[in-house]
């Protein structure tokens, strides 16, 4: 049951990432949530047993011409993320049948993930790309 529901919440309040350094041929995917409702945080701890979370919260910065700025009424936010292979697939595996906005982006994670080792051929390594990008256009449309 609370699969279900945290993937209505996650559909509307989460994202899935993949980005990746060239230079170092480094990927990191992710899969996070923030919030500024420390109790709905605080509901995803007791029940989910992957992933972190910053329970103390922070003040979202805006930059302008190289200079942080907070708001003035800026409220504390609260973030859950996934980054590690084993709990990216748990995480795949039990939210993909409750997406719907979300849906494609955590095929091509689970897809993308059968792909992320270490050593990777050259093609393997492009199938990584190609999925990362993918998902990258799937989150602005």
């Amino acid at each position: 049951m609370f699969w279900n529901w945290f993937g209505g919440y996650f559909d509307g309040e989460g994202s899935i990432n993949i980005s990746y350094n060239n230079k170092n041929n480094v990927f990191q995917p992710r899969a996070e949530i923030s919030t500024t409702d420390k109790r709905v945080m605080l509901f995803l701890k007791d029940n989910l047993n992957i992933g972190t979370f910053n329970l103390e919260g922070r003040k979202s910065a805006s930059i302008i011409n190289s200079k942080t700025y907070l708001p003035y009424n800026s409220k504390l936010q609260y973030y859950w993320r996934v980054s590690n292979k084993m709990d990216l697939e748990i995480f795949s595996e039990n939210i993909k049948d409750y997406l719907i906005e979300k849906h494609k982006q955590v095929y091509l994670l689970m897809k993308f993930l059968k792909f992320f080792k270490k050593k990777r051929t050259n093609e393997e390594n492009d199938i990584c790309i190609k999925i990362a990008s993918r998902i990258s256009h799937l989150n602005k449309e």
